[in-house]
């Protein structure tokens, strides 16, 4: 459809209600109505404690995809993924990658734990901040273990579950693997996309960590916002990357804006 902001195919167009917490069921499924009725498809992220028959039951036909977060397969809760499956709702695993489990990791997109993900739409591996309360000590290092594991992602003949990246993660993806860079999409916040809070501010990400970059719709229109306010922020990270040897270096943003420490080719 025609939009002051440009143009959006709402088919497409999904919205992301992280939640840890469903337990606030009848407040969690009016917000899953009213993007249905505005004409998005919801989707959102769980730990899975809180999901029971009944919430699967009245989700079904409602949600795009539920995403389960773990930094472990053991912390895949089979139940509670069979309730999904069985209302025929996608299950996609969330798995924050880590200094502390890359070995695991390894193991994954080798193929060696497909036990674990039978059912699974795709694991979509989320690069770990040092945000809030973690630790900055286990974000990935450009080491033997990170090296293997970008090796064994290459490999094509591997018989796994379908895996993905978040895009904190698309440079080092660029910059050590041959994956074409038009198959995937580098950093979008504050470029085509952007994250409101419940307090309605607007700023790039999620993971924003200074207020320069945070407007509210309180105060600002979000043509304004999306327009003028963050200008500098797309002019200023339109492309940070340091590896002039890089064949991807014209389609990389470089790294992180806000946490740059885990871009392992721009620190290294």
């Amino acid at each position: 459809s025609e939009h002051k902001y440009g143009v959006f195919d709402t088919n497409l167009t999904i919205l992301s209600k992280k939640s840890r917490n469903c337990s606030k069921i009848v407040y969690f499924l009016s917000i899953i109505d009213k993007t249905l009725e505005h004409g998005i498809v919801p989707n959102f992220t769980t730990n899975g404690l809180n999901l029971t028959s009944e919430l699967c039951k009245e989700l079904k036909n409602k949600i795009g995809a539920v995403a389960l977060s773990i930094t472990s397969s053991d912390d895949i809760f089979f139940d509670k993924v069979s309730l999904l499956i069985k209302e025929n709702i996608r299950v996609n695993i969330h798995y924050v990658l880590s200094s502390q489990n890359i070995k695991e990791a390894i193991s994954i997109v080798s193929g060696e734990k497909n036990k674990y993900f039978k059912g699974i739409n795709a694991i979509i591996f989320l690069t770990y901040k040092p945000a809030g309360r973690a630790n900055i000590d286990n974000i990935l290092k450009d080491d033997y273990n990170l090296n293997e594991f970008l090796k064994k992602i290459g490999q094509k003949n591997i018989i796994r579950p379908k895996i993905g990246f978040d895009a904190c993660f698309v440079p080092m993806l660029l910059y050590h693997t041959d994956i074409s860079p038009d198959l995937i999409d580098t950093c979008e916040g504050g470029f085509f996309s952007v994250y409101i809070d419940h307090n309605l501010n607007v700023s790039p990400c999620s993971f924003s960590n200074n207020s320069h970059d945070s407007f509210n719709l309180r105060e600002y229109d979000f043509y304004d916002i999306w327009l003028d306010k963050l200008k500098v922020y797309r002019i200023k990270n339109k492309n940070k990357c340091r590896r002039a040897d890089c064949p991807s270096h014209k389609q990389c943003r470089g790294c992180c804006s806000y946490y740059p420490e885990i871009t392992t080719c721009y620190v290294g």
